[in-house]
Order: C-alpha cells, then sequence, then structure tokens
C-alpha cells in the first residue's frame, strides 16, 4: 500500500511514520508550510529524519501561532497532491493518540467522520489512517526512541517563544509539549545529564511579536 503521512516534526507523526514503513508500506512524509511561528524548528528536525519529505506551501496572508481545525485542511491538501501525483495514493496518515485534546486531534469520533469524508471525496481511493490511535505517551516514546532509536533532538517539540527548551531543569518553565517530550523521554528511560544541562529561563509567552494570533 502507498500512502502520504502528515508530519509535523513531533514526536507523534514521527512515529505513526516509522510504523507505517516497518509494515513495509510506501510511505511519502508530507509538510505543509503556513507560516507557522514554528516551522523553521519543524522543519530542521523533518529535514534530518526524512530525505524524502513533501512540502506544500501555504500563505494564509499573515505569520500564525497556529490554526484551529487545520488537520481537516491538511489532508484535503495531501488528498489534493495525491491526486495530481499520480492519483494512485491509499491512505493519508496522521499521528492522533490518546491525550490530544483539541477536537480535529483527539481520536474518535472526529477521524471516523473525517475518513468518511476523505473516502467520498476520492471515490473510494483513500481512506483516513492513524497507526498510534491508540497510543498514550508512554507507548509513543519508548516505541520512538527505544524500538526505532531516534534521537530526541530529532523531533520537536517547543511552542513557546523563545524555546524553553524540553531539557530544561525547571519543569516550571516547560511548555506543553516539552513535557510531553520529557515523559516520553523518561518512559525510554533517557537520563544522560547532558540532556539536562541548558541555560535558566524564567519569562516566557507563548508567541512571538510577529505571530498573528487566530481563533474563532
Amino acid at each position: 500500500m502507498k500512502g502520504i503521512v502528515l508530519c509535523s516534526g513531533g514526536l507523534d507523526s514521527t512515529l505513526a511514520y516509522l510504523k507505517l514503513v516497518d509494515k513495509g508500506y510506501e510511505a511519502i512524509p508530507m509538510y505543509v508550510k503556513h507560516k507557522h511561528w514554528a516551522e523553521a524548528g519543524e522543519l530542521e528536525c523533518l529535514e534530518r529524519m526524512f530525505p524524502r519529505l513533501v512540502t506544500i506551501n501555504v500563505n494564509l496572508g499573515a505569520q500564525v501561532d497556529g490554526v484551529w481545525g487545520r488537520t481537516i485542511a491538511f489532508v484535503g491538501l495531501a488528498a489534493m497532491w495525491a491526486f495530481t501525483h499520480g492519483n494512485d495514493y491509499d491512505f493519508i496518515a496522521i499521528g492522533n493518540h490518546i491525550g490530544d485534546v483539541s477536537p480535529d486531534l483527539t481520536p474518535g469520533d472526529f477521524d471516523r467522520q473525517l475518513n468518511s469524508v476523505l473516502r467520498i471525496a476520492t471515490k473510494d481511493r483513500i481512506s483516513l489512517t492513524c497507526p498510534i490511535r491508540d497510543y498514550d505517551i508512554a507507548r509513543i516514546g519508548y516505541e520512538l526512541f527505544v524500538d526505532y532509536e531516534v534521537r530526541p533532538e530529532d523531533v520537536y517539540s517547543c511552542y513557546w517563544a523563545p524555546s524553553c527548551g524540553y531539557k530544561h531543569e525547571k519543569d516550571t518553565y516547560r511548555c506543553a509539549g516539552c513535557r510531553r517530550k520529557k515523559l516520553a523521554m523518561m518512559a525510554a528511560g533517557i537520563t544522560d545529564e547532558k540532556l539536562l544541562d541548558l541555560p535558566n529561563c524564567t519569562e516566557r509567552n507563548y508567541y512571538p511579536e510577529n505571530a498573528t494570533k487566530s481563533d474563532y
């Protein structure tokens, strides 16, 4: 089977990709550049991990911190790309998993309905798959860092500006993404003291000054 994996550079989509490849699927890693302010960090990790990375450029008219419901748009873009690049793709994969909280990431009704829409829109050619739908962060960390031997520095996690650093010794100042990464590393038994050696930081904001906050 052949498909596209929507990758963000983070733990979840990276593991989803590796699992599909491990099962023998032909998987194309894809990143949607939408002027998200964390784009540089995400791409740096992705380009180290995936030499065959496909990127799609989307101009939202401003640099943004994020876009609600972007999974819907990204899956649609991937389906359009598949149609114009051979039209022989079987699936689009996303890294939804237990513990996600936003409506378009939480496994369950959303991804089932999105799968139905995707199948209708592509005349049953392409379906949506969530390879780690039933995984918690401990299982994600163990498989990613132990089974697949991915280095922690090769997956992106920080969504604060400036970066809080997932290795920061003061948990109080870690962002949610980096706290998840630390839990994943702990589950994998990563205790290298060098990973905890970062300068102290005491002031953080959620978004850089030049980002446009987007909400409904």
